[in-house]
């Protein structure tokens, strides 16, 4: 029979387009310095929005992977869009603290929570061959927003004003996700799906939901095996520290004499090595394997942020950025697939929501503890880079004992 076109590569483009939302946390730091001057509020206080946001973020992650797991990837998603463009848009209108907590760091944050597990754990189960480049594919999304958004925030704050900024990105993103969400369906239960043609047992791609490889494990027996919670650690210490340099980077480039543009620069240069490393680390994975490639990705993102501290300039402050956002990029592309094929695909969605909390320690730890505080407290940044390194040191030594009990993991990784 004639191959069809396979609509997973629809899921992946319209995941992509998803994942570009993530962009605006990314851009957040250009906010601190208009807000700290409007409201007079502290580099803490305005730290404490975006801790909150990825506190909320990362708790909604478990609600919307319920949801998933039983209603598909189009309601949560749809949900999303509402409250995520929203939130930020009406962040434009805020007169006190604690409306920005409430509008970008619940609202919004309420709806990010559906922004990585849905579109990840849909495009996991369209693929099984060329998984690993797909879900790269997708997370470059991630990316391509990071590289982007602080071009996008930037001019709108200088040549408006911060609420314009907020006002557009919001509605933007409304779009943007409303749109996506339209086009996203899970993989048929026991079909081997494309559009308008049944494909050849040989041809799948796909990986039917409810025909596991290997033992999957369900939500409870996932909390009982050792490695989900050495994972769990990892991501909290990897995802602190890459949240601290993207927030603080930009500060910290001025600290060092840049202009305000060329310390936006860094933070683009960072989101451009990101889009590489979830496109090619993501594929090399389906080589080395998923715990080998990972280890690799948190130790290079443990050396460029120890080397923060010691560079000069744009151009050499661009390129460490950039080293870091590979190799963060790499871990984003691998999130879905190690946790997949450690634990199974049947109930993805709800051990992806569960391994996502991992999120509200990494704000605590990182935006407000290595970023805000820390900052304030010593008046400078080089403990905050370096503790940020040491971080990532311990996600490497974590990751690489992970051992699950009942695995679908090669042997090498």
């Amino acid at each position: 029979m004639r191959k069809g076109f396979y609509y997973g590569w629809v899921i992946v483009a319209t995941s992509f387009v998803t994942l570009t939302t993530y962009g605006v946390f990314y851009s957040q730091g250009l906010f601190f310095e208009p807000l700290m001057t409007h409201f007079q509020w502290s580099r803490a206080e305005v730290s404490l929005a975006f801790t909150i946001y990825m506190a909320t973020y990362t708790s909604a992650a478990l609600p919307m992977g319920w949801l998933y797991d039983h209603y598909g990837p189009r309601p949560p998603l749809m949900i999303a869009s509402i409250l995520v463009g929203g939130g930020i848009a009406l962040c434009s209108q805020v007169t006190a603290l604690w409306q920005l907590y409430l509008l970008f760091g619940v609202v919004a944050g309420v709806g990010f929570g559906a922004i990585y597990p849905v579109p990840v754990a849909t495009v996991v189960k369209w693929f099984l061959k060329r998984r690993g480049m797909a879900v790269g594919i997708v997370t470059s999304g991630g990316g391509v927003g990071m590289f982007v958004m602080p071009h996008i925030t930037e001019p709108l704050i200088s040549s408006y004003s911060w609420q314009a900024a907020f006002m557009v990105i919001g509605l933007m993103f409304m779009v943007l996700i409303g749109v996506s969400a339209l086009a996203m369906k899970d993989v048929p239960k026991g079909s081997n799906y494309v559009i308008g043609v049944v494909s050849q047992p040989e041809d799948t791609e796909a990986v039917p939901t409810g025909t596991p490889h290997g033992k999957d494990m369900t939500p409870r027996q996932a909390l009982r095996d050792r490695a989900f919670w050495m994972f769990y650690l990892a991501f909290i210490f990897a995802v602190a520290a890459d949240r601290m340099a993207s927030l603080e980077v930009i500060d910290y480039g001025r600290s060092i004499g840049l202009p305000r543009a060329g310390a936006a620069g860094a933070l683009g240069f960072m989101g451009l090595g990101s889009i590489g490393g979830r496109l090619f680390i993501g594929t090399l994975s389906d080589r080395l394997g998923r715990r080998a490639t990972l280890t690799m990705c948190f130790a290079l993102q443990g050396l460029a942020l120890l080397a923060v501290p010691s560079v000069g300039g744009a151009a050499m402050l661009s390129a460490t950025m950039c080293i870091l956002g590979l190799a963060y990029g790499g871990f984003v592309a691998l999130y879905g697939p190690i946790v997949g094929e450690a634990f199974g695909l049947t109930h993805l969605g709800k051990i992806l929501g569960l391994s996502f909390t991992n999120g509200i320690w990494a704000a605590i730890l990182g935006p407000l503890v290595l970023g805000g505080y820390l900052v304030d407290i010593t008046g400078g940044y080089q403990w905050s880079f370096i503790l940020g390194g040491v971080s990532c040191g311990i996600a490497a030594v974590l990751t690489f004992a992970a051992r699950p009990t009942t695995t679908t993991l090669p042997e090498g990784g």
